[in-house]
């Protein structure tokens, strides 16, 4: 009987040693598995391009839902991922294919792109397991993006300009053969030139004033004359019809793209960005997995004594 007791008690003293291990194990196990992940979100609105796609076509028209689906794509484009991966340090100039193509494919893993329901709104999200990290990704993400959209808006106005300076070159050289074909009268000819003025003055301040504006009317009203003088011109046969019709249709396509070409300075001018940071991305307070029981339990894990 009393040899009975004392292997029990040899077997329950070796038993300590090899529960301690376990507990260990099992603390170790559910820490690495059940690491902290947090998370930080910051929202950027995208405004709509159609105004500058009509610079080039009244009746040019985009899709909204295309256009923000589009830039969920750029926004985790190599161009934006290269950038924010030299903004935050992890590659520079001597990193090799491989390990910047590795570092890339790290960081896309870590970002998530959402559009906010039918809005012009993009979530962003990024996810670390250092809080602080979490929210400079999410920062330089955006920044880089904003940074690369306004050069590409400015590559889109110059490309704009150079279409619409292009065809002015076409028209005029047409406004050309067409007066040449025009009678030679001399009153004809003065009136012809003063409108031509007269509708590129009208063309430069359009974009800045109102139909109702002083300028604007005195304006429009000396094209209307001397419209009237170039009809009665043209009703005394003093020039030919057909040349007449075509001269009338390519200044009117001239004074538009003069417009056009107005439009798109002005607008290349302004400062106001197409991105913009709606809500800025906040350092999380808690992470986001593992669950807040999770934690509880390994805290408690963590904190009970390490000996029975």
């Amino acid at each position: 009987m009393k040899s009975q007791t004392n292997t029990q008690i040899i077997l329950q003293r070796n038993a300590f040693p090899a529960l301690v291990i376990l507990f260990l194990i099992a603390v170790a196990f559910v820490s690495f598995h059940f690491t902290n992940l947090y998370q930080s979100t910051i929202t950027v609105r995208i405004l709509s391009r159609e105004r500058i796609a009509g610079l080039l076509n009244e009746s040019v028209a985009r899709d909204p839902g295309n256009m923000m689906a589009s830039q969920l794509r750029v926004i985790t484009s190599f161009p934006v991922l290269s950038q924010t991966a030299l903004g935050l340090g992890l590659i520079d100039e001597q990193t090799t294919t491989q390990e910047k193509e590795k570092v890339l494919h790290q960081i896309r893993q870590r970002i998530k792109t959402e559009i906010v329901g039918t809005t012009n709104i993009i979530k962003i999200t990024a996810l670390d397991r250092s809080s602080k990290k979490a929210m400079r990704l999410a920062e330089t993400v955006a920044q880089t993006y904003m940074k690369i959209e306004e050069i590409e808006k400015r590559k889109h106005y110059k490309a704009s300009q150079k279409y619409i300076e292009e065809e002015l070159e076409r028209v005029e050289a047409k406004l050309q053969t067409a007066e040449r074909e025009i009678t030679s009268s001399k009153l004809f000819g003065q009136y012809l030139d003063k409108l031509h003025e007269l509708q590129f003055q009208l063309a430069l301040v359009m974009p800045r004033y109102t139909d109702k504006h002083p300028l604007v009317r005195q304006l429009k009203g000396q094209i209307s004359a001397l419209q009237n003088k170039l009809k009665d011109c043209r009703q005394k046969g003093r020039v030919n019809m057909a040349s007449q019709r075509e001269l009338e249709t390519n200044q009117n396509i001239y004074v538009m793209l003069r417009r056009k070409l107005e439009e798109t300075r002005i607008s290349e001018a302004e400062k106001i960005s197409e991105v913009s940071i709606l809500n800025p991305a906040f350092l999380p307070r808690f992470p986001i997995s593992p669950k807040k029981r999770m934690q509880v339990f390994i805290s408690r894990l963590k904190n009970s004594p390490r000996t029975l």
